[in-house]
Protein backbone atom coordinates (compact mmCIF):
# COMPACT_ATOMS: atom_id res chain seq x y z
CA UNK A 1 0.00 0.00 0.00
CA UNK A 2 2.58 2.67 0.96
CA UNK A 3 4.91 1.62 -2.17
CA UNK A 4 1.55 1.77 -4.49
CA UNK A 5 0.90 5.37 -2.70
CA UNK A 6 4.89 6.44 -3.21
CA UNK A 7 4.28 5.77 -6.72
CA UNK A 8 0.94 7.62 -7.36
CA UNK A 9 2.81 10.50 -5.87
CA UNK A 10 5.72 10.17 -8.22
CA UNK A 11 3.12 10.34 -10.98
CA UNK A 12 1.45 13.02 -9.59
CA UNK A 13 4.64 15.15 -8.76
CA UNK A 14 5.89 14.90 -12.51
CA UNK A 15 2.42 15.98 -13.66
CA UNK A 16 2.48 18.93 -11.46
CA UNK A 17 6.08 19.86 -11.92
CA UNK A 18 5.88 23.78 -12.50
CA UNK A 19 3.30 24.38 -9.99
CA UNK A 20 4.21 22.20 -6.28
CA UNK A 21 7.23 23.73 -4.56
CA UNK A 22 9.82 21.01 -2.49
CA UNK A 23 8.11 21.81 0.77
CA UNK A 24 4.50 20.41 -0.98
CA UNK A 25 6.20 17.63 -2.06
CA UNK A 26 7.96 16.72 1.07
CA UNK A 27 4.56 17.45 2.65
CA UNK A 28 2.32 15.15 0.41
CA UNK A 29 4.53 12.53 1.11
CA UNK A 30 5.00 12.59 4.82
CA UNK A 31 1.40 13.34 4.92
CA UNK A 32 0.40 9.80 2.72
CA UNK A 33 2.90 8.11 4.97
CA UNK A 34 1.45 9.08 8.85
CA UNK A 35 -2.05 8.36 6.41
CA UNK A 36 -0.57 5.07 5.98
CA UNK A 37 0.66 4.19 9.29
CA UNK A 38 -2.55 5.78 10.81
CA UNK A 39 -4.22 2.82 9.15
CA UNK A 40 -2.20 0.09 9.88
CA UNK A 41 -2.02 1.23 13.39
CA UNK A 42 -5.92 1.05 13.41
CA UNK A 43 -5.86 -2.17 12.24
CA UNK A 44 -3.78 -3.37 14.43
CA UNK A 45 -6.01 -1.91 17.10
CA UNK A 46 -9.18 -3.92 15.53
CA UNK A 47 -7.05 -7.01 16.04
CA UNK A 48 -5.75 -6.40 19.62
CA UNK A 49 -7.56 -9.13 21.12
CA UNK A 50 -5.82 -11.53 19.11
CA UNK A 51 -2.28 -9.87 19.30
CA UNK A 52 -2.64 -9.47 23.05
CA UNK A 53 -3.45 -13.66 22.83
CA UNK A 54 -0.36 -14.32 20.68
CA UNK A 55 1.57 -12.20 23.17
CA UNK A 56 -0.34 -14.34 26.51
CA UNK A 57 0.28 -17.68 24.96
CA UNK A 58 4.30 -16.73 24.00
CA UNK A 59 4.30 -15.11 27.65
CA UNK A 60 2.73 -18.17 29.10
CA UNK A 61 4.95 -20.67 27.54
CA UNK A 62 8.55 -18.73 28.23
CA UNK A 63 7.14 -18.52 32.24
CA UNK A 64 6.18 -22.17 32.69
CA UNK A 65 8.45 -23.82 30.50
CA UNK A 66 11.50 -22.23 33.23
CA UNK A 67 8.86 -23.35 35.52
CA UNK A 68 8.74 -27.09 35.02
CA UNK A 69 13.29 -26.79 34.85
CA UNK A 70 12.73 -25.06 38.97
CA UNK A 71 10.12 -28.04 39.97
CA UNK A 72 12.26 -30.73 38.68
CA UNK A 73 14.75 -30.09 41.58
CA UNK A 74 12.20 -29.89 44.24
CA UNK A 75 10.69 -33.48 42.88
CA UNK A 76 14.08 -34.83 42.94
CA UNK A 77 13.39 -34.48 47.46
CA UNK A 78 10.00 -35.74 46.96
CA UNK A 79 8.91 -38.99 44.99
CA UNK A 80 5.76 -39.59 46.67
CA UNK A 81 3.84 -38.73 43.08
CA UNK A 82 4.70 -39.27 39.10
CA UNK A 83 7.09 -36.50 38.37
CA UNK A 84 4.42 -34.75 35.99
CA UNK A 85 1.54 -35.13 38.18
CA UNK A 86 3.62 -33.16 41.04
CA UNK A 87 4.86 -30.54 38.40
CA UNK A 88 1.20 -30.30 37.46
CA UNK A 89 -0.28 -29.68 40.88
CA UNK A 90 2.75 -27.58 41.88
CA UNK A 91 2.61 -24.68 39.33
CA UNK A 92 -1.29 -24.66 38.99
CA UNK A 93 -3.49 -22.00 40.95
CA UNK A 94 -6.42 -20.23 40.84
CA UNK A 95 -5.50 -18.24 37.94
CA UNK A 96 -3.46 -20.67 36.03
CA UNK A 97 -4.68 -24.34 35.61
CA UNK A 98 -1.89 -27.14 34.46
CA UNK A 99 -2.62 -30.20 33.49
CA UNK A 100 -1.35 -33.53 31.73
CA UNK A 101 -1.97 -33.71 28.46
CA UNK A 102 -3.85 -37.08 28.24
CA UNK A 103 -5.76 -37.89 25.22
CA UNK A 104 -9.32 -38.34 26.30
CA UNK A 105 -8.80 -36.53 29.43
CA UNK A 106 -11.13 -33.37 30.06
CA UNK A 107 -9.93 -29.94 31.26
CA UNK A 108 -12.24 -28.01 33.40
CA UNK A 109 -11.95 -23.91 34.45
CA UNK A 110 -14.55 -21.87 35.78
CA UNK A 111 -16.68 -24.39 35.15
CA UNK A 112 -16.33 -24.99 31.55
CA UNK A 113 -14.51 -28.09 29.89
CA UNK A 114 -12.41 -28.64 27.38
CA UNK A 115 -11.38 -31.59 25.64
CA UNK A 116 -8.34 -32.48 23.68
CA UNK A 117 -10.09 -32.07 20.35
CA UNK A 118 -11.29 -28.38 21.43
CA UNK A 119 -7.61 -27.83 22.60
CA UNK A 120 -5.85 -29.12 19.24
CA UNK A 121 -8.68 -27.38 16.82
CA UNK A 122 -7.90 -24.04 18.96
CA UNK A 123 -4.12 -23.42 18.38
CA UNK A 124 -2.64 -20.52 16.59
CA UNK A 125 0.83 -21.40 16.75
CA UNK A 126 2.94 -23.95 17.75
CA UNK A 127 3.35 -22.80 21.69
CA UNK A 128 -1.42 -22.44 21.58
CA UNK A 129 -4.32 -21.10 21.04
CA UNK A 130 -7.14 -19.52 22.49
CA UNK A 131 -10.92 -21.20 22.65
CA UNK A 132 -14.13 -18.70 23.42
CA UNK A 133 -17.31 -19.41 25.79
CA UNK A 134 -19.61 -16.86 25.50
CA UNK A 135 -17.81 -13.51 26.25
CA UNK A 136 -15.09 -15.22 28.05
CA UNK A 137 -11.56 -15.98 26.17
CA UNK A 138 -9.26 -18.76 27.67
CA UNK A 139 -5.96 -19.01 26.54
CA UNK A 140 -3.76 -22.09 26.39
CA UNK A 141 -0.39 -23.24 26.46
CA UNK A 142 1.30 -26.57 25.23
CA UNK A 143 4.26 -27.13 26.85
CA UNK A 144 6.77 -30.02 26.10
CA UNK A 145 9.84 -30.05 28.28
CA UNK A 146 12.83 -31.93 28.08
CA UNK A 147 12.54 -33.03 31.74
CA UNK A 148 8.85 -34.41 31.02
CA UNK A 149 7.43 -37.54 29.47
CA UNK A 150 4.41 -36.02 28.76
CA UNK A 151 3.46 -32.76 27.88
CA UNK A 152 1.49 -30.17 30.15
CA UNK A 153 -1.18 -27.94 29.40
CA UNK A 154 -1.63 -24.67 31.02
CA UNK A 155 -5.02 -23.02 30.65
CA UNK A 156 -5.60 -18.93 31.99
CA UNK A 157 -8.82 -16.91 31.81
CA UNK A 158 -7.53 -13.94 29.66
CA UNK A 159 -7.86 -10.62 30.34
CA UNK A 160 -7.34 -7.97 27.89
CA UNK A 161 -4.95 -4.90 29.36
CA UNK A 162 -5.97 -2.79 26.22
CA UNK A 163 -3.90 -0.31 24.22
CA UNK A 164 -0.51 -0.83 26.38
CA UNK A 165 -0.07 -4.14 26.45
CA UNK A 166 -0.38 -3.86 22.96
CA UNK A 167 2.28 -1.86 22.54
CA UNK A 168 4.52 -3.57 24.55
CA UNK A 169 3.99 -6.37 22.19
CA UNK A 170 4.08 -4.92 19.04
CA UNK A 171 6.60 -1.96 19.67
CA UNK A 172 9.68 -3.66 17.94
CA UNK A 173 7.00 -4.86 15.12
CA UNK A 174 5.55 -1.59 14.64
CA UNK A 175 6.90 1.43 15.71
CA UNK A 176 10.58 1.07 14.59
CA UNK A 177 9.26 -0.11 10.75
CA UNK A 178 6.89 3.38 11.11
CA UNK A 179 9.56 5.12 11.68
CA UNK A 180 11.86 3.74 9.35
CA UNK A 181 9.13 4.40 7.32
CA UNK A 182 8.73 8.26 7.79
CA UNK A 183 12.93 8.45 7.32
CA UNK A 184 12.72 6.71 4.29
CA UNK A 185 9.94 9.05 2.83
CA UNK A 186 11.31 11.97 3.66
CA UNK A 187 14.54 11.22 1.78
CA UNK A 188 12.68 9.67 -0.97
CA UNK A 189 10.49 12.76 -1.08
CA UNK A 190 13.91 15.24 -0.96
CA UNK A 191 15.62 13.30 -3.49
CA UNK A 192 13.09 13.29 -5.67
CA UNK A 193 11.56 16.90 -5.40
CA UNK A 194 15.50 17.13 -6.14
CA UNK A 195 15.03 15.29 -9.01
CA UNK A 196 12.32 17.58 -10.04
CA UNK A 197 13.40 20.50 -9.84
CA UNK A 198 16.55 19.70 -12.04
CA UNK A 199 13.98 17.96 -14.62
CA UNK A 200 11.72 21.21 -13.94
CA UNK A 201 14.97 23.47 -14.71
CA UNK A 202 16.46 21.90 -18.10
CA UNK A 203 12.54 22.19 -19.05
CA UNK A 204 12.68 25.56 -18.66
CA UNK A 205 16.31 26.22 -20.16
CA UNK A 206 15.52 24.25 -23.40
CA UNK A 207 12.17 26.67 -23.55
CA UNK A 208 13.97 29.87 -22.85
CA UNK A 209 16.33 28.34 -25.70
CA UNK A 210 13.71 27.73 -27.84
CA UNK A 211 12.87 31.24 -28.05
CA UNK A 212 15.24 33.12 -26.99
CA UNK A 213 18.76 34.08 -28.59
CA UNK A 214 21.79 32.39 -26.51
CA UNK A 215 24.16 35.21 -27.31
CA UNK A 216 21.93 38.70 -26.13
CA UNK A 217 19.29 36.65 -24.49
CA UNK A 218 16.64 38.80 -26.34
CA UNK A 219 13.69 37.23 -27.86
CA UNK A 220 14.45 35.04 -31.03
CA UNK A 221 12.45 34.63 -34.28
CA UNK A 222 10.22 32.64 -32.96
CA UNK A 223 9.27 34.50 -29.92
CA UNK A 224 9.11 37.67 -32.07
CA UNK A 225 6.75 35.94 -34.44
CA UNK A 226 4.59 35.07 -31.43
CA UNK A 227 4.22 38.22 -29.47
CA UNK A 228 3.69 40.31 -33.06
CA UNK A 229 0.80 37.62 -33.71
CA UNK A 230 -0.48 38.80 -30.28
CA UNK A 231 -0.17 42.72 -30.78
CA UNK A 232 -1.44 42.62 -34.23
CA UNK A 233 -4.60 40.83 -33.60
CA UNK A 234 -5.30 42.48 -30.50
CA UNK A 235 -4.50 46.12 -31.89
CA UNK A 236 -7.21 45.04 -34.90
CA UNK A 237 -9.78 43.95 -32.00
CA UNK A 238 -9.10 47.35 -30.30
CA UNK A 239 -8.28 49.78 -33.28
CA UNK A 240 -4.83 50.90 -31.48
CA UNK A 241 -1.86 51.85 -33.72
CA UNK A 242 1.33 50.14 -32.88
CA UNK A 243 5.38 50.76 -34.42
CA UNK A 244 7.53 48.61 -35.88
CA UNK A 245 11.40 49.11 -36.65
CA UNK A 246 13.78 47.13 -38.54
CA UNK A 247 17.46 47.43 -37.11
CA UNK A 248 20.82 46.77 -38.48
CA UNK A 249 24.32 47.83 -36.94
CA UNK A 250 26.86 49.53 -39.87
CA UNK A 251 30.34 48.92 -39.74
CA UNK A 252 29.92 46.15 -37.52
CA UNK A 253 31.58 43.65 -40.24
CA UNK A 254 34.25 45.65 -39.85
CA UNK A 255 34.55 45.57 -35.86
CA UNK A 256 34.64 41.53 -36.55
CA UNK A 257 37.53 41.94 -39.12
CA UNK A 258 39.61 44.42 -37.09
CA UNK A 259 39.09 43.22 -33.22
CA UNK A 260 37.61 39.64 -34.03
CA UNK A 261 34.54 37.81 -33.30
CA UNK A 262 34.57 38.43 -29.12
CA UNK A 263 35.10 42.04 -29.14
CA UNK A 264 31.66 41.78 -31.83
CA UNK A 265 30.00 39.52 -29.13
CA UNK A 266 30.47 41.63 -26.31
CA UNK A 267 29.29 44.36 -28.59
CA UNK A 268 26.04 42.97 -29.41
CA UNK A 269 25.80 41.71 -25.61
CA UNK A 270 25.93 45.69 -24.60
CA UNK A 271 23.62 47.12 -27.37
CA UNK A 272 20.88 44.76 -25.98
CA UNK A 273 21.32 46.17 -22.69
CA UNK A 274 20.99 49.32 -24.37
CA UNK A 275 17.84 48.40 -25.64
CA UNK A 276 16.77 47.80 -22.38
CA UNK A 277 17.53 51.19 -21.24
CA UNK A 278 15.15 52.78 -23.46
CA UNK A 279 12.50 50.81 -24.01
CA UNK A 280 9.39 49.98 -22.18
CA UNK A 281 8.40 46.62 -19.59
CA UNK A 282 5.82 45.74 -22.62
CA UNK A 283 8.08 46.23 -25.62
CA UNK A 284 9.07 43.85 -28.03
CA UNK A 285 13.17 43.34 -29.29
CA UNK A 286 14.42 40.67 -31.02
CA UNK A 287 17.73 39.85 -32.80
CA UNK A 288 16.71 38.37 -36.16
CA UNK A 289 20.50 37.61 -36.65
CA UNK A 290 24.17 38.57 -36.99
CA UNK A 291 23.40 42.32 -36.53
CA UNK A 292 20.04 42.89 -37.21
CA UNK A 293 17.15 43.53 -34.85
CA UNK A 294 13.30 44.33 -34.49
CA UNK A 295 11.57 46.31 -32.12
CA UNK A 296 7.66 46.53 -31.94
CA UNK A 297 6.28 49.14 -30.05
CA UNK A 298 2.77 48.33 -28.70
CA UNK A 299 -0.34 51.19 -28.59
CA UNK A 300 2.11 53.69 -29.34
CA UNK A 301 1.08 56.78 -32.29
CA UNK A 302 3.91 57.90 -34.84
CA UNK A 303 4.50 60.57 -32.52
CA UNK A 304 5.81 58.77 -29.64
CA UNK A 305 7.01 56.02 -31.11
CA UNK A 306 9.44 58.22 -33.46
CA UNK A 307 10.39 59.72 -29.91
CA UNK A 308 11.67 56.24 -28.19
CA UNK A 309 13.55 54.93 -31.73
CA UNK A 310 15.19 58.45 -31.94
CA UNK A 311 16.81 57.39 -28.38
CA UNK A 312 17.49 54.03 -29.45
CA UNK A 313 19.53 55.78 -32.40
CA UNK A 314 21.50 57.82 -29.75
CA UNK A 315 22.08 54.82 -27.64
CA UNK A 316 23.16 53.15 -30.31
CA UNK A 317 25.52 55.20 -32.33
CA UNK A 318 27.28 56.08 -29.14
CA UNK A 319 30.55 54.73 -28.47
CA UNK A 320 31.20 51.13 -27.00
CA UNK A 321 34.06 50.27 -24.74
CA UNK A 322 35.63 46.72 -24.81
CA UNK A 323 38.82 45.16 -23.77
CA UNK A 324 40.14 49.32 -23.52
CA UNK A 325 39.32 49.42 -26.87
CA UNK A 326 36.89 52.68 -28.06
CA UNK A 327 34.39 51.33 -30.75
CA UNK A 328 31.95 53.20 -32.45
CA UNK A 329 29.54 52.06 -34.51
CA UNK A 330 26.42 53.46 -36.88
CA UNK A 331 22.77 52.18 -36.97
CA UNK A 332 19.87 51.97 -39.47
CA UNK A 333 16.62 52.20 -38.59
CA UNK A 334 13.81 51.46 -41.01
CA UNK A 335 10.15 52.39 -39.53
CA UNK A 336 6.49 51.65 -40.04
CA UNK A 337 3.20 52.00 -38.68
CA UNK A 338 -0.03 50.44 -38.11
CA UNK A 339 -2.68 51.23 -39.37
CA UNK A 340 -1.35 54.05 -41.20
CA UNK A 341 1.50 52.26 -43.48
CA UNK A 342 -0.50 48.67 -43.55
CA UNK A 343 -3.03 46.48 -42.16
CA UNK A 344 -1.45 43.28 -43.10
CA UNK A 345 1.75 41.85 -41.07
CA UNK A 346 3.74 40.33 -43.70
CA UNK A 347 3.71 43.70 -45.36
CA UNK A 348 4.60 45.99 -42.27
CA UNK A 349 7.83 43.60 -41.92
CA UNK A 350 8.59 44.04 -45.59
CA UNK A 351 7.87 48.04 -45.44
CA UNK A 352 9.95 48.25 -41.99
CA UNK A 353 12.68 46.17 -44.05
CA UNK A 354 12.67 48.08 -47.34
CA UNK A 355 12.95 51.18 -45.43
CA UNK A 356 15.93 50.14 -43.28
CA UNK A 357 17.93 49.16 -46.34
CA UNK A 358 17.20 52.58 -47.84
CA UNK A 359 18.40 54.03 -44.84
CA UNK A 360 21.41 52.11 -44.96
CA UNK A 361 22.31 53.28 -48.68
CA UNK A 362 22.44 56.68 -47.14
CA UNK A 363 24.91 55.85 -44.26
CA UNK A 364 22.39 55.29 -41.55
CA UNK A 365 19.39 56.92 -39.72
CA UNK A 366 16.31 56.45 -39.41
CA UNK A 367 14.04 56.07 -42.48
CA UNK A 368 10.22 56.50 -42.63
CA UNK A 369 9.07 57.83 -45.76
CA UNK A 370 11.75 56.53 -48.39
CA UNK A 371 11.88 53.10 -49.86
Amino acid sequence: MFFYCFGVCTQMSYAFTGTVSRFKIISIYVTITIIAISLIAISAYKASAELEVLHEIDHMYSVYDALIDKSTVSYNKKKSLKKENYIASLLSNSKYKVYLFISGEVFKIDNYEFSVSDIEQSGLNNHGGYIARQDNIYTWSLISNSNLSKKLLVIHKYHSNGVNNLLLAYKNKLVIPAVFIIWITVWGSLILSNLIKQITLRKEEAEHLALHDPLTNLANRNLFAEKFDEIFQYSVRQQQSFCLAVIDLDKFKSVNDVYGHAVGDEILQQVAVRFQLVLRRYDVVARLGGDEFVVLLPDTDRTDGMKIYRRIYHELTNPYFVSGNKVSIGASLGVSFFPEHSRDMNELINIADRKMYFAKSRNGGIEVNGF
